[in-house]
């Protein structure tokens, strides 16, 4: 704080890293974006969203998935999948 203002510029050695929430089995990050991550109370589980088709096998719907990673064992796996109808718009999960 200086002169009664905070800075809101980050530090030179600040980093931007992406979650390792979002990765493969093998530990691959994810290859697009996820988001709304949520941690179960033991810490052991994330689920997330996200836009990424190389999480899972077989992923080629080209829409936002829901996942889940087991950060004990370093699984992901799909828990539910949506679909673009004939529109393209993206039903509902």
């Amino acid at each position: 704080m200086k002169h009664g203002r905070v800075s809101t510029a980050a530090p030179a050695a600040w980093t931007i890293r992406a979650p390792r929430w979002a990765a493969t089995d093998g530990g691959t990050l994810s290859n697009a974006d996820s988001y709304s991550p949520a941690i179960s109370a033991n810490g052991r589980f994330v689920v997330f969203t996200s836009l990424a088709d190389n999480l899972v096998p077989g992923d080629h719907n080209h829409a936002f998935d829901v996942f889940v990673r087991d950060s004990a064992t370093g699984r992901t796996a799909r828990v539910a999948a949506s679909s673009i109808d004939s529109g393209g718009r993206t039903a509902r999960f």
